[in-house]
């Protein structure tokens, strides 16, 4: 299929998913003219009761506690996220969280905010990855995106567009995001590009 915006090839794409990944992107990039994006991964402890055993739908109820109160505590922009499953990890979550990076240039506190709640969500049971870059990836999560930087708007929808792919899902599509604001009317207009 031929797909307007980078992926990573590297895994079979669920268009619907990749399309609400991209759409919401396109919506905070004409809300906010500087991101900050930071993933990170939520996991149960191997041989927790809530590792052996909460289902998908369990997960999503905590998935969505912890958004909901990263979004009332912290200056997050926006949110996206998605569970799967596998035999090693079990049940888990990928996310990608927004700051708006012209408000806040500090991704480490809100990671480990993430923590801290996951485990008290999760009453101790749960822990929490904060993904960084690395040598071998092809983009850089780490680096803020202003709205008209297309080489680095492009590197974080090929990084965003782990959270579309088909493996680990197993037909069932578990996901959630927050609603953006329209844009606002206030400041310098945007040039046009």
């Amino acid at each position: 299929m031929d797909f307007p915006y980078p992926y990573n090839r590297n895994y079979t794409m669920n268009w619907f998913l990749l399309s609400l990944l991209n759409d919401h992107l396109n919506q905070l990039l004409a809300r906010y003219s500087r991101l900050q994006p930071i993933r990170i991964d939520l996991f149960y402890r191997k041989g927790s009761w809530r590792y052996l055993h909460h289902g998908m739908k369990q997960a999503e109820c905590e998935v969505r506690q912890l958004t909901e109160m990263m979004m009332r505590q912290s200056k997050l922009v926006g949110y996206f996220w998605v569970l799967e499953f596998t035999s090693r990890h079990g049940c888990h979550a990928h996310i990608v969280m927004y700051l708006n990076r012209h408000n806040n240039q500090a991704t480490y506190p809100i990671a480990e905010q993430v923590g801290v709640l996951w485990q008290e969500i999760t009453e101790g049971q749960g822990y929490h990855n904060r993904c960084d870059r690395k040598a071998s990836y092809e983009a850089d999560i780490t680096q803020p995106v202003n709205y008209d930087d297309n080489l680095a708007i492009n590197g974080l929808r090929y990084i965003i567009s782990y959270l579309a792919k088909e493996e680990q899902k197993h037909g069932d599509y578990y996901y959630g995001s927050n609603e953006i604001p329209a844009p606002s009317k206030l400041g310098r207009p945007r040039g046009s590009h």
